[in-house]
């Protein structure tokens, strides 16, 4: 019995993040944070709300994407 699976793990291409908006916390404040583009070395560009700007990796932003994809999965519609 394989418990693993042998099933890949789903990608997001980097342009399809492009747009995305979630909360984050930047200067210890909740803030809208907005995927603005990504770099040749795999970052994406963070902006805030407050103007402010971050780098955040792939794996951390997808981390985020794939929370907020997961929340929307849950709501029903009667």
């Amino acid at each position: 019995m394989d418990i693993i699976g042998d099933k890949p793990a789903p990608t997001v291409d980097p342009q399809e993040l492009i747009g995305f908006t979630y909360v984050d916390t930047h200067d210890d404040v909740p803030q809208k944070a907005t995927v603005t583009n990504w770099t040749d070395e795999g970052k994406f560009i963070i902006k805030f709300v407050n103007g402010g700007e971050e780098l955040k990796d792939y794996n951390d932003l997808i981390n985020r994407y794939n929370q907020h994809e997961e929340m929307n999965s849950e709501m029903y519609t009667f």
